[in-house]
């Protein structure tokens, strides 16, 4: 037995191992095809995902806010109402489980802060097209980008203008077209302040904020309210608004005359003290303090009285009324086109320029899985060894002969 076994050559081998075409074909082909198969959809589905790392160029999402000042989080990227609505926003995505994914973790994103940028992986068994998983992981990354745009789109910032039309008085809408002026000023001063935004957009801020503050000009809460007062205009002269600004006065008198009767104890116990000193001190800014609020009061009361003076009237014979009302209405229409103009601005700095930058230019990147080629050149030599291994054994006794 020794002898024979000396005498199997490698030559032999091979020749036994190739002789029986009619064994060694059907097995190769048989296990060659099993092979692929079991690499196509069994291994590949188990180990494969597809990944795909970005960075935002826009300033405002690289900072992690969007352009209404609110915050971006990451994390809503693969939010199930953010991935049902990419899935629904094009037919070819009909064929992903969304829930699917989502129940089984099949989908990931993470975030390196020290880079800013964020990576998500995707499983390659929920979704086998490279072509679609690409198409759906790209739209997932652009999805705040559409988020963003959103925002700015059906924001109009005149949250200030809605008050001032539904504002009772004409004191609150000069208050109301004041805090939009400032809001816009210091909404400037934010795309100003920010180097990292487009020049153009800087500099047409930094015009602009000059533009808003011409609209206004100085001290014009002080001075249109002095007008309100001294005028008597109001924009109701019914009776029970009348009613009102009587009630208003009776107890601005009974508080002048509580602060009246207050000065007066206040002047006997400093000149009961005679010595000047730190309590002579204190008292003295008391009456300071009701003074001039019975002064501010003596002046609301008159203001008062101008109104009441008008009560019954057609708002159109008092003095200078249409020609004031005009005049506020002037100003809202301003501010308003202003707020149009901003609304321009945080286009051009935060929307415009915006895109999703990525490590690579296929954009995702498919890990963990054999290529077809790689495949079937791998299953051809399994299916080749498997069946000279077969013909060996069925023939063994061949390589003594």
């Amino acid at each position: 037995m020794d002898n024979e076994e000396k005498g199997v050559t490698l030559g032999r081998i091979f020749k036994v191992a190739f002789a029986n075409w009619k064994l060694f074909t059907p097995v190769a082909i048989v296990v060659a095809v099993g092979c692929a198969l079991g690499i196509q959809f069994g291994l590949n589905p188990y180990r494969g995902s597809y990944s795909s790392t970005f960075a935002y160029s826009s300033a405002d999402l690289a900072e992690e806010k969007y352009a209404d000042g609110s915050n971006f989080y990451y994390r809503n990227l693969i939010s199930a109402s953010n991935l049902s609505a990419i899935k629904a926003s094009n037919e070819k995505y009909a064929s992903i489980d969304v829930d699917k994914i989502l129940d089984n973790n099949g989908i990931s994103v993470s975030s390196n802060t020290e880079k800013k940028t964020y990576t998500i992986t995707l499983g390659y068994k929920y979704v086998k097209d490279y072509s679609i998983a690409k198409s759906f992981i790209d739209d997932i990354e652009h999805s705040a980008l559409v988020h963003d745009a959103a925002l700015v789109e059906k924001s109009d910032y005149g949250n200030s203008l809605k008050l001032f039309d539904e504002a009772d008085t004409f004191e609150q809408q000069v208050k109301y077209l004041a805090k939009q002026a400032d809001f816009l000023t210091a909404a400037y001063d934010v795309i100003i302040d920010n180097a990292k935004l487009p020049t153009s957009a800087i500099g047409q801020a930094t015009s602009n904020k000059g533009k808003v503050s011409l609209i206004l000009g100085e001290n014009f809460v002080e001075n249109t309210n002095y007008t309100i007062s001294t005028k008597g205009y109001v924009k109701s002269y019914d009776v029970q608004e009348a009613k009102n600004y009587e009630t208003t006065k009776a107890q601005l008198e009974n508080e002048k005359t509580l602060n009246s009767n207050k000065i007066s104890a206040l002047n006997d116990e400093i000149a009961e003290l005679k010595t000047a000193g730190a309590s002579i001190t204190v008292l003295s800014e008391k009456v300071v303090d009701l003074t001039l609020r019975n002064a501010d009061i003596d002046f609301q009361i008159s203001a008062i009285d101008n109104k009441l003076a008008n009560k019954g009237k057609d708002p159109s014979t008092i003095d200078g009324y249409t020609a004031f009302v005009e005049n506020l209405a002037n100003y809202r229409s301003k501010l308003a086109a202003a707020t149009d103009d901003y609304k321009t601005v945080i286009k051009a700095a935060y929307i415009d320029g915006a895109s999703v930058t990525t490590d690579n230019s296929s954009i995702i990147v498919l890990n963990g899985t054999i290529n077809i080629v790689v495949n079937v050149v791998l299953s051809i030599i399994v299916g080749v060894v498997v069946g000279a291994v077969v013909n060996l054994i069925v023939d063994r006794k061949k390589l003594y002969e």
